[in-house]
């Protein structure tokens, strides 16, 4: 988790999806003694992004394991807070690469043990190697995309 502490002063170019996501290529930071912080490639959604405009003094939460995603922060008194969207597209995310990676699997298993000789050629051959793509490509990277607990969250936001 990186906390930046300071004002904001410039929101870099940013394109968003469908599902609200937004990317900014950079925002650049000023902490209370001057010194700038830039952090590039940010992703944020929708609530936390619709705050960000250039010159809010606050705290500012980065998840920074894998994709850096702003995830929280408190200007002022108040707090924004995606924790909770994020930790939902991280399930979404992990069931829809467990069926991905699952199921070539699970069909060549279920071809080798009930000896079927042309399915289990076929899910080596075809399935198998979607399934170590997919493996390494979407679930193994989604695993170490984390969301820092609530409590460091609350306590890096001075709530606890």
């Amino acid at each position: 988790m990186l906390v930046v502490d300071g004002r904001l002063e410039v929101v870099g170019p940013s394109i968003s999806d469908r599902s609200g996501l937004r990317k900014y290529e950079y925002l650049r930071f000023r902490d209370p003694s001057g010194k700038d912080a830039l952090i590039k490639d940010v992703m944020a959604l929708e609530l936390v992004a619709s705050y960000l405009v250039p010159d809010i003094t606050g705290r500012f939460i980065f998840g920074d394991r894998g994709m850096i995603k702003l995830i929280a922060m408190k200007i002022g008194d108040k707090v924004v807070d995606d924790c909770d969207k994020w930790r939902e597209e991280k399930k979404a995310g992990f069931l829809a690469a467990a069926i991905i990676t699952g199921l070539p699997f699970a069909v060549g298993l279920g071809a080798a043990l009930f000896k079927n000789g042309v399915i289990f050629f076929m899910a080596v051959l075809f399935a198998l190697p979607a399934w170590l793509w997919a493996f390494f490509v979407i679930f193994v990277p989604h695993l170490k995309y984390a969301i820092p607990a609530q409590s460091e969250i609350d306590q890096a936001l001075g709530q606890e």
